[in-house]
């Protein structure tokens, strides 16, 4: 080989790569299409493809290939018809389908992007996401004609033209309400608009707990309403127009109380309040004669003035004495001592006077309760189904209450029920709650009650472990635990788990459960060893965390007995389980 001269496969290789260059700089077909690359919705094309070379010719739409026609020795088509969207078609040698021998379009049917304006003297033309365009005009143009003018890529379109006059379509803004300040009979409204502009005010009374009622117009043309009614919530708005043009949009409402009327003259549209207060009661197990007495609060419109306050009295007439208790305005209960033939009564009252007594029932004597009461528990609420007891008896009525368990007095609730009813639904429970509760139907003299408990609407695993301590006394120990901590237990815990594992087996342990109602458990003779102990909770949804784990060693007797474990029994002892461990004999 003579020097400077490359080897043979060198030539090769720069052959195959300037042939390689040529064919990715050069496509060996062209494609159009008959209708271009942006066409109607619905429409029909055809589709040419022209080849440089003799191959065997492909066209596909969308990878799929179809039958093409023969226009003349170098050109080919198909036809397409009805596209409603993006199209993509290929030419290709089929039979080199790696050669580069290849093209292809793009065809979008439907509208393109367009642009636009308003045609007046002179064009305005907006982007093409507007849908609305802002003009500055001189103080004397005063009317105008406008015509809005549309185009894209498969053409234009334009609208009628719109005379408008300007003083006849000014609307200013709406005015903002700073203050009202209200008496009695009559409301005063401090706005942000010179007076002479137009004002249109309206108002509502907003009783509470009830849909507001609608607006209304005040005929007043001053900023000022009358003819309110004392110790009412209204909210008021407004709305302006110039002496030209339009309304304003209304203004954001502002709310007040009017005050309630204070001299002798005026105190005759006002009186005692006139409906009598909803009430129940709660009684302590531990103390039989402590009541926690429960009112609702009247609303604004029930207590026809200013409340000042709520007053119970516990009448015993045995003894032959009456105890009167005053609360606030804002109190719901009130705890106080009665007796089982005490009459206690609940009032609230105003500067006129009282409303009518509600007489708190007596829960003595008992009754044949409400019949199979059930209870159907949801994500958001719960039903209650029972059967009236005795039809010969004749009841005066239902009640209902719930409560988180071991909160009845902080949290009670309650919904009263006529004697037709044999169903209720509460919709108020807190989610991830444990509720127990009742149904109480009540006779002239007696009382009937039917419980429930452990009821909850969503429920989730426990977040947290009871948490355990141990009493060790020879060879007995006794496990004691608390709850959950109530915003860990996820809903109503319906039992606990107990681990008891030998520290030198790695592997088995000893298991029991218990249900929620039980907190200690008591074993007895267990065998030299030291153990490990934890505990979990469960709800419907399966098994919290464990606990953390307490420690047990059991020192071996100096007699030498060995003790193997043999099994647990389980005894309810006081509250508890007695869980004895038998040596095997």
């Amino acid at each position: 080989m003579s020097p400077g001269v490359p080897p043979r496969s060198l030539l090769a290789l720069i052959a195959a790569l300037a042939v390689r260059w040529s064919n990715s700089e050069h496509t060996t077909c062209q494609i159009w299409s008959s209708a271009g690359k942006v066409v109607q919705r619905g429409s029909s094309l055809r589709m040419f493809c022209t080849f440089e070379s003799m191959c065997q010719r492909a066209v596909y739409v969308e990878g799929v290939r179809h039958d093409h026609t023969s226009l003349n020795s170098t050109t080919v088509y198909i036809k397409v018809v009805n596209i409603t969207g993006h199209l993509t078609c290929l030419c290709q040698c089929a039979d080199r389908p790696t050669a580069g021998e290849e093209c292809g379009i793009d065809v979008v049917a439907g509208s393109g992007n367009y642009t636009g304006g308003s045609v007046n003297r002179t064009g305005f033309s907006v982007g093409s996401t507007l849908a609305r365009v802002k003009l500055n005009l001189k103080p004397s143009i005063q009317s105008m004609s406008v015509k809005v003018y549309v185009c894209n890529d498969l053409g234009s379109a334009e609208s009628d033209t719109y005379k408008f006059t300007l003083r006849d379509i000014v609307k200013p803004s709406p005015p903002a309400l700073i203050l009202v300040e209200c008496s009695s009979r009559s409301c005063n409204i401090t706005w942000d608009r010179p007076l002479e502009t137009h004002l249109e005010i309206q108002y509502r009374f907003q009783p509470d707990s009830v849909r507001a009622h609608d607006w209304q117009t005040s005929s007043s043309r001053l900023p000022s309403v009358h003819s309110l009614q004392p110790f009412r919530w209204y909210s008021f708005r407004a709305r302006v127009k110039l002496s030209h043009g339009l309304w304003s949009d209304w203004s954001a409402p502002l709310s007040n109380m009017t005050q309630e009327e204070g001299n002798d003259r005026e105190r005759c549209c006002v009186a005692a309040p006139d409906k009598e207060l909803d009430v129940w009661v709660s009684r302590a197990t531990s103390h039989p004669n402590t009541l926690m007495v429960y009112w609702k609060p009247l609303s604004g419109s029930e207590a026809r003035g200013r409340l000042l306050g709520y007053r119970v009295i516990i009448n015993n007439s045995h003894a032959g004495n009456c105890t009167t208790h005053t609360v606030g305005a804002q109190a719901t209960c009130l705890s106080v001592q009665s007796c089982d033939t005490c009459l206690v009564t609940v009032s609230a009252f105003n500067s006129i006077g009282s409303s009518p007594p509600a007489r708190l029932p007596t829960l003595v004597h008992t009754a044949q309760p409400p019949q199979d009461l059930q209870v159907f528990a949801s994500k958001c609420n719960v039903s209650l189904y029972w059967r009236k007891a005795d039809p010969t008896l004749l009841s005066t009525g239902y009640l209902v209450e719930w409560y988180p368990q071991g909160q009845q007095f902080e949290k009670l609730q309650w919904m009263q029920l006529s004697t037709a009813e044999s169903h209720a639904l509460i919709t108020d429970m807190e989610s991830y709650e444990c509720y127990d509760g009742a149904v109480y139907v009540f006779y002239k003299s007696s009382v009937g009650k039917a419980s429930f408990e452990g009821v909850n609407t969503l429920v989730t695993v426990p977040q947290g472990a009871p948490s355990v301590t141990s009493h060790l006394w020879g060879d007995t120990v006794t496990l004691t635990w608390t709850q959950v901590p109530r915003v860990k237990r996820g809903g109503c815990v319906r039992n606990y788990t107990i681990y008891i594992k030998n520290n030198k087996d790695s592997k088995d342990k000893l298991i029991y459960q218990f249900p929620a109602s039980v907190h200690q458990c008591t074993t007895d003779r267990l065998p030299p060893a030291t153990y490990m102990v934890w505990m979990t909770a469960w709800t419907a949804e399966g098994e919290g965390p464990g606990s953390e784990k307490v420690e047990i060693v059991i020192q071996r007797k100096t007699h030498g007995c060995c003790y193997q474990v043999n099994y647990f029994h389980f005894f309810f002892f006081g509250g508890g389980y007695i869980c004895s461990v038998l040596p095997l004999v």
